[in-house]
């Protein structure tokens, strides 16, 4: 099977990562897409909890065919980066082909990721052009797929904006969650 992987923080899932998962889904190169949230945040950003944002993707993402959710990284031993994500996901499923989708916003962060060059060995590493992010060249192959250049920093910390960008069926409890841990304003 060929399959997409598409990590992320999702705190919170908004529109944007909604989009860019559909339209993965949609493409016939991969039999599924698997939404792996990350359980930190690689450099030590404060995150809602795993479990919450874990439901949130659930509920925005129960009807889109060829979706999974990939809880492996609240499994393995922690600090876990994306190599050893990857490692795991092929020690148990060998015959699988992976794909490693990042957005164009992390080109310039990517080679301080752990074993950055390993991870170019080991998975095909794929871009998704954001409208917003500029971007010099890239070495990697690049989807454009006309992506809204909405991030989750953005709607935690825009308080005109804020939830407005999230799908309408987590809207309250991304206000609610977002607000009581001091992540949006009241």
């Amino acid at each position: 099977m060929k399959i997409a992987l598409f990590g992320g923080s999702f705190n919170p899932p908004h529109n944007g990562h909604i989009h860019a998962i559909k339209k993965l889904a949609h493409l016939k190169e991969f039999d599924e897409v698997w939404i792996i949230p990350s359980a930190q945040h690689p450099f030590n950003k404060d995150l809602a909890p795993f479990k919450a944002r874990v439901h949130m993707l659930e509920l925005c993402l129960k009807n889109i065919k060829k979706v999974k959710i990939i809880k492996i990284e609240n499994e393995l031993p922690k600090p876990n980066k994306t190599i050893d994500t990857i490692h795991a996901l092929k020690k148990e499923f060998p015959t699988h082909a992976f794909s490693f989708i990042i957005g164009s916003d992390l080109l310039e962060e990517i080679r301080k990721w752990k074993d950055y060059k390993k991870i170019e060995s080991e998975v095909e590493i794929i871009v998704m052009v954001r409208k917003k992010i500029k971007h010099k060249k890239c070495p990697y192959r690049m989807l454009r797929l006309d992506l809204p250049g909405i991030s989750s920093s953005d709607i935690r910390e825009d308080s005109k904006r804020n939830v407005q960008y999230v799908p309408k069926n987590i809207q309250e409890i991304v206000r609610k969650f977002y607000c009581k841990l001091g992540l949006l304003p009241r």
